[in-house]
């Protein structure tokens, strides 16, 4: 009896494994939503630089539940001579918990970063551009269908420029789902 319940089983799963995988595979290769979002943003660098603020922005292909390629961009500035510009992209996993979305992403891109040094008088203003990684993670949270408050949004950077800067960037703001 257990040998046919068995060949049954194998039966069944041999036929039914087709139709499965062309119901998973269709629904694969559509996108599941996009998002748009725009952040207040303000950053800590290190060495005693100072705090910058500005805006980050970007964009959020959700392919699956739980895992979007994100690309995004930043623009911060200060009083004194420190600026930094970051345009980046990469993978990001997240989990949905009722209405709130955790998530983490690896980036990498593009940076640009300048600042002047205080040792002495009236020394040159530091600039340069190069290559970028940061780790994100933040959370969000459903108003409405369409409208999240991303409550927040932490981002660790390190921009290979001049000397390297390490921004610690803390931001929120809003996310709109377009589909």
């Amino acid at each position: 009896m257990s040998r046919r319940f068995a060949a049954l089983t194998l039966l069944a799963l041999v036929i039914a494994c087709p139709r499965l995988r062309a119901q998973v595979e269709a629904s694969a290769t559509k996108p599941f939503s996009a998002y748009g979002y725009a952040l207040a943003s303000g950053s800590e660098h290190e060495m005693d630089y100072g705090h910058a603020l500005g805006g980050s922005g970007g964009i959020v292909l959700q392919h699956s539940r739980w895992m979007a390629l994100d690309m995004r961009g930043s623009i911060l500035r200060a009083r004194v001579p420190l600026h930094t510009y970051i345009g980046e992209a990469g993978p990001r996993v997240s989990r949905r918990y009722g209405p709130m979305r955790f998530y983490l992403e690896g980036l990498g891109g593009l940076g640009h970063s300048g600042y002047r040094a205080y040792t002495v008088p009236l020394p040159p203003l530091r600039s340069a551009y190069g290559a970028v990684w940061s780790i994100d993670g933040g959370l969000d949270l459903r108003v409405t269908p369409r409208f999240q408050w991303r409550v927040a949004d932490y981002n660790y950077s390190h921009i290979y420029a001049g000397s390297g800067a390490k921004p610690a960037i803390l931001s929120t703001g809003v996310v709109y789902r377009f589909f």
